[in-house]
């Protein structure tokens, strides 16, 4: 979801806007930008440093638990990678906008300047894996629709060469869609004649431009926001009723692990639309004015809340995975004790190693003198007899093994 603040859809009073001198502000007390509201640093600022950590986290065990064995066959976890890798993006370039709530640099600054020219670019890449992670949700629902509703006809049209086209699809259109950023939004220096600089984004002059960015708005509404939670919305509840309602007459083809898989499809695309339905009234309000709606009090707070719901979506999946399904928490143990079994067996090689050269250590000296051999002897007994104990309680130790299959 766009960030809108700063953002003024009428230019016509700048019509020069080409001109390299700044405009004036000749009442720089009466401007009050969202983005500078106390809110928007505290949730762009602090809380959203932790939302990182958390989104780094969560997608890395996501993407591990993704490709085991039990799991990568299926290909709504196929989209559910892509997701995850397109979450982690769009965080990733939200950085700038942290670092911007985060640190105090100054309005007139060099840094400041570089932040506010390079905005439409940034945003056009958070609009674009925004975009995109919006439609593998929808992706992978139509996919466990399919294969819930009409279990035949999905092993026909779910297959990779399809899932390679879809990609393509969602990645070309996004890419085409937010390109209003960087061709239609000019950042506008505004000299306050208090020694510091306020930027504003402004829209290009022309009719030629307002219409294309009424149209964007209206499709960008439409295409990001409307049509993917209606298409969420009915076949979320389609999948349910065919599971709880109908019951096990209709599913006499679905294993544990198409359960298990289809419960995690419906956990994110229930997430998707917590997050993402408040956006609506936003992009309704910018549709029918313009974008600078939200430098009203009450609208830049709902618009600050509802931008923290974007990033929450993005970050948090793995934890509620783990809280809404068994198996995936299953799953995630399985791998945590397999990778403390292949730690545990790197020591017990490693300490097998030190009883050799402890064994070695002990007979390579010749025995000469009574009293030495006996000091000797008895220093390497004691040596080997504490660490064959050692090996002894490494190997009585219940091992986990990640060959045995798991069942979903």
């Amino acid at each position: 979801m766009a960030l809108l603040s700063r953002f003024a859809a009428n230019s016509s009073n700048w019509s020069s806007w080409s001109e390299p001198a700044a405009k004036e502000c000749s009442a720089p007390q009466q401007i009050s930008f969202c983005d500078d509201q106390p809110l928007h640093h505290l949730l762009m600022g602090k809380v959203f440093w932790l939302m990182l950590l958390l989104c780094l986290l969560g997608n890395c065990m996501n993407l591990i638990i993704y490709h085991t064995q039990q799991m990568r066959r299926f290909m709504a976890i196929q989209m559910l990678s892509a997701k995850a890798h397109m979450n982690t993006l769009y965080m990733l370039c939200l950085l700038p906008h942290a670092l911007r709530a985060s640190f105090d640099w100054a309005q007139s600054g060099t840094i400041d300047a570089l932040f506010w020219y390079s905005w439409p670019y940034q945003i056009y890449l958070v609009n674009v894996f925004g975009c995109c992670a919006m439609w593998l949700t929808v992706l992978m629902t139509i996919e466990r629709y399919l294969s819930v509703v009409f279990p035949i006809e999905s092993k026909i049209w779910c297959n990779q060469s399809n899932l390679h086209k879809a990609y393509w699809v969602i990645g070309l259109s996004a890419l085409a869609l937010q390109l209003i950023y960087p061709l239609n939004r000019v950042i506008r220096p505004l000299d306050c004649r208090n020694g510091y600089v306020v930027f504003q984004i402004v829209t290009r002059p022309g009719m030629a431009f307002a219409m294309y960015e009424k149209l964007y708005t209206w499709l960008n509404l439409l295409l990001v926001i409307v049509i993917p939670l209606m298409l969420l919305v009915y076949m979320s509840a389609a999948i349910a009723w065919h599971l709880l309602v109908l019951g096990s007459a209709n599913q006499h083809h679905f294993t544990m692990q198409k359960r298990c898989v289809t419960r995690i499809t419906l956990v994110s695309t229930v997430l998707q639309l917590i997050c993402e339905t408040p956006a609506v009234p936003i992009f309704v309000l910018a549709a029918l004015y313009d974008s600078s709606v939200v430098h009203n009090p009450t609208i830049c707070v709902w618009h600050t809340a509802v931008y923290f719901m974007a990033f929450s979506n993005a970050s948090l999946s793995f934890f509620v995975y783990l809280i809404f399904s068994e198996r995936f928490r299953i799953l995630v143990s399985s791998k945590l004790l397999s990778g403390f079994k292949t730690v545990r067996k790197r020591s017990c090689k490693g300490l097998k190693r030190q009883v050799v050269n402890v064994e070695n250590d002990c007979y390579k000296e010749p025995l000469t003198g009574t009293e030495f051999t006996s000091l000797r002897i008895d220093r390497c007994q004691r040596a080997i007899h504490s660490s064959d104990s050692k090996l002894a309680a490494i190997d009585m130790r219940p091992s986990f093994s990640s060959e045995t299959p798991l069942t979903l």
